[in-house]
C-alpha cells in the first residue's frame, strides 16, 4: 500500500510543516511505503513565475474595463450592505485600478521575479537585512499581482484570505468547487497529474491553520474526482473545529473519508492497517482514538488519545522532501520534545484542547533525533515547537547537547518560571540557544491574576535579564484588551519594551480574542464578559466577538495598539514576514547586532 502525506499551501516557506514528516516517520518505522509531498513550497514556485504573473496581470487588465460597479465605490457608507457579488466587483476594480497606476513598475517586477527569488535564497543577500527586506517587499507585491484576477482574495507566504466570506462549511465548499475564483483549482489539477497522486491508496493531509482550509478542501475535492484513495485530514485547526465537523456528513462525501483529532502518531498506524486490510469491518474504526468517520451515512466519533506517551514516537522522516526548494539559505527544522503544557491552566489559551496528559520525550532520544538530522541532512538550526518547556528539562537538554559537542543553534518557547538561573542560561547559550520566546502577557498584576498564568509576577523580568545577560535574544509576547482591562493598564504593558529596553529585545503585543476552546470561554461571565455576540458553530473561526462589563471599548483598544505600533516601525509590517525569518535573523546576527538592526529601523521616519 502506498501512502502520501501532503502539506497544502500556504505554510512556512523555510521548512516542512512538522506534522507531515512526524507522521511519515511513524508510518515508515512500521513498514509502510510512505512519503511527504510539500505542495506549499511548490505552490510558491508556481505563483512566483514570470509567465504566470504576466498572464495574471494581463487578465486583470482585460477584466478592469468589463467590471460593472454600478457607480459604487469602496468608500460608500452603504458598502457593507451591498450584495456579495457587487462588493467583490467593487473591490476587484479598486485593487486593479491601484495597480494600473504603476504599470511600468509592475512589468519590471514581473520580468525580474526569477532573479529576485534566486537572490532572496542567496545567503549573502538573505542576511543583508536591508536587501532581504526590500526583496521580500517585492515578493509580496508579486503575490498581489498574482491575485488581481481573484481579488479581493489575498495571498502571502503564510496567509490566504477572502474578506467577504465567513469561514463556514458552505462558503468553503462553494469556493473549493469554483474553478474561476479559486487560484488553487488549476494548481492542484496539474499537480495531481504530475505527482500521480491517483496511484496512492491512503492520503493524509495536515491542516494546521484556518487559512489552509480552502486550499485543502480544493485539493481533496479534486483527488476524490480522480482517485479511489482514502483521504484523512488532521492538524491543529481540524482538532479545534471537531464539534463543527461532527455535524457535517456532506463533507465525507465531497472531501474526505476520515478526520483525525488530537495526537495522531498511534492512530495513523491503526488507520493505515485498516485501509490496507480488506477483511476488517467498520467496527475496527471504533478502536482508533480521535477518529471521526461515517458508518452507513451516520457521523460517528471516538474520544482522542489523551494519554499518549511521546517516547513511543519514532524519528521524523524527510522521505519525499527536497530541502533545497525552501525560500531560505538555512532550513530551520521544527522539532518536538513534549506533548501538551506542563501548566495548561492559562484562562486565555485554547491550545490545551483536547485536554491531555503532559508527556515528555527522553532527552537522549530528542538529541539522537537532532544529531541524525544534523549529520544526515546538514540541518543545524532547530525550532522547538513545544507549548512550554520546563527549566529542569532544558538543563538536561543543554547537558546532552554539550556532551555530544553538537554545533547547532535553536530557539524555543518557555515560561518565566522558577528554576532558571544565571548558570543554566549560560549553559543553554553554550548548547546553542539563541532566541527564547516567553509569555510576559501583561504589566497589570490584577489582569495577570485573572488569566491564571501560574508564575511569580514580580520575578518575570529577573528571568528575562538572565537570558539577556547570557546573550540569548528575548522575544516577549503580551496581550491587551483582556476583559475588564483599563486603558491605563494596557498602556503600562506597551511601555514595558521601553522601560526594560536593555533586556527586552522584541515585544509582540496581540489584541485579546475570545477562543472557543479556551477556559475563559466556558465561564465567560465570571471573567467580566457580559455577552458573546457570535457563537455560531457553523463558523470555523475560533474567535468570538464579545461585550465586556468593564474595561476598554474597541476604539480604546485600537488606540493602545496603534500606540504600540507607532513605537515600532519595523512591526508595522511584521505581518508580512513569517516568524521563522525573524528567528533566522536573530540566530545569524546574534543578540546585540540584531537588536541594533531593529532599533535602527524603529528610528527611521
Amino acid at each position: 500500500m502506498k501512502i502520501l502525506l501532503i502539506i497544502p499551501p500556504p505554510t512556512s516557506p523555510v521548512s516542512p510543516y512538522l506534522s507531515a514528516p512526524l507522521l511519515c516517520g511513524q508510518l515508515v518505522a512500521n513498514g509502510f511505503d510512505a512519503k511527504t509531498l510539500d505542495l506549499s513550497v511548490e505552490f510558491f514556485d508556481w505563483v512566483l513565475n514570470k509567465n504566470f504573473l504576466l498572464n495574471q496581470y494581463n487578465i486583470a487588465k482585460s477584466l478592469y474595463s468589463s467590471l460593472d460597479t454600478q457607480g459604487k465605490t469602496v468608500f460608500d457608507k452603504e458598502f457593507k450592505s451591498y450584495s456579495y457579488e457587487l462588493k467583490k466587483t467593487v473591490l476587484k476594480k479598486y485593487y486593479i485600478e491601484n495597480f494600473l497606476k504603476t504599470d511600468a513598475e509592475n512589468l519590471e517586477l514581473i520580468s525580474e521575479i526569477s532573479d529576485i527569488i534566486e537572490s532572496y535564497k542567496n545567503k549573502d543577500v538573505f542576511y543583508d537585512f536591508e536587501k532581504s527586506k526590500n526583496l521580500l517587499s517585492k515578493i509580496n507585491k508579486a503575490f498581489d499581482i498574482a491575485m488581481l484576477p481573484f481579488a479581493p482574495n489575498s495571498l502571502m507566504f503564510h496567509s490566504y484570505k477572502n474578506p467577504l466570506y465567513k469561514v463556514t462549511y458552505l462558503a468553503l465548499k462553494k469556493q473549493a468547487l469554483d474553478n474561476e475564483d479559486n487560484i488553487f483549482y488549476k494548481f492542484f489539477k496539474d499537480k495531481i497529474k504530475e505527482h500521480k497522486i491517483n496511484e496512492y491508496d491512503l492520503i493524509l493531509i495536515s491542516i494546521p491553520n484556518e487559512t489552509m482550509l480552502l486550499p485543502a478542501l480544493t485539493l481533496m475535492y479534486q483527488i476524490k474526482e480522480n482517485s479511489s484513495a482514502k483521504i484523512a485530514i488532521g492538524g491543529n485547526i481540524i482538532t479545534r473545529i471537531d464539534n463543527e465537523l461532527k455535524n457535517i456528513p456532506d463533507a465525507f462525501n465531497c472531501f474526505y473519508d476520515y478526520v483525525m483529532i488530537g495526537t495522531g502518531e498511534a492512530s495513523v498506524i491503526k488507520l493505515a492497517k485498516y485501509v490496507q486490510s480488506d477483511s476488517l469491518t467498520a467496527s475496527e474504526l471504533r478502536k482508533i482514538a480521535g477518529l471521526i468517520y461515517t458508518d452507513q451515512g451516520i457521523v460517528k466519533w471516538n474520544n482522542p488519545d489523551i494519554k499518549y506517551n511521546i517516547n513511543k514516537s519514532h524519528n521524523l522522516s524527510l522521505n519525499g522532501i527536497d530541502l533545497t526548494k525552501y525560500y531560505t539559505p538555512d532550513i530551520i527544522m521544527p522539532i518536538q520534545m513534549t506533548k501538551g503544557c506542563y501548566w495548561g491552566k492559562c484562562k486565555f489559551c485554547g491550545l490545551h484542547y483536547p485536554p491531555r496528559k503532559y508527556s515528555i520525550k527522553n532527552v537522549v532520544k530528542v538529541v539522537d533525533e537532532i544529531e541524525y538530522l544534523n549529520k544526515n541532512y546538514n540541518i543545524n538550526i532547530f525550532e522547538f515547537v513545544d507549548e512550554a518547556i520546563h527549566p529542569k528539562y532544558l538543563s538536561k537538554l543543554a547537558d546532552e547537547i554539550l556532551k555530544r559537542q553538537l554545533n547547532i543553534k535553536y530557539c524555543l518557547l518557555t515560561r518565566l518560571d522558577k528554576g532558571f538561573n544565571k548558570k543554566l542560561c549560560e549553559r543553554l547559550y553554550l548548547s546553542g540557544l539563541r532566541l527564547v520566546e516567553v509569555g510576559y502577557e501583561t504589566a497589570s498584576n490584577r489582569i495577570f491574576n485573572k488569566i491564571n498564568k501560574g508564575i511569580d509576577f514580580n520575578n518575570r523580568m529577573n528571568i528575562v535579564k538572565m537570558f539577556a545577560d547570557a546573550n540569548i535574544f528575548t522575544y516577549l509576547y503580551a496581550i491587551i484588551g483582556y476583559p475588564t482591562e483599563t486603558q491605563e493598564e494596557a498602556i503600562a504593558t506597551v511601555n514595558v519594551a521601553e522601560q526594560y529596553k536593555d533586556i527586552v529585545d522584541a515585544m509582540f503585543i496581540h489584541k485579546f480574542w475570545l477562543d472557543k476552546k479556551a477556559p475563559v470561554f466556558k465561564n465567560y461571565k465570571k471573567s467580566g464578559i457580559s455577552k458573546i455576540l457570535e457563537n455560531n458553530y457553523d463558523v470555523f473561526n475560533q474567535k468570538c466577538q464579545f461585550c465586556s462589563n468593564d474595561g476598554m471599548n474597541d476604539d480604546e483598544i485600537k488606540y493602545v495598539y496603534n500606540l504600540y505600533l507607532s513605537r515600532n516601525n519595523y512591526l508595522q509590517n511584521s505581518h508580512l514576514i513569517p516568524d521563522e525569518y525573524f528567528f533566522l535573523y536573530a540566530i545569524h546576527f546574534g543578540r546585540e547586532k540584531f537588536k541594533n538592526l531593529i532599533n535602527r529601523l524603529i528610528l527611521l521616519p
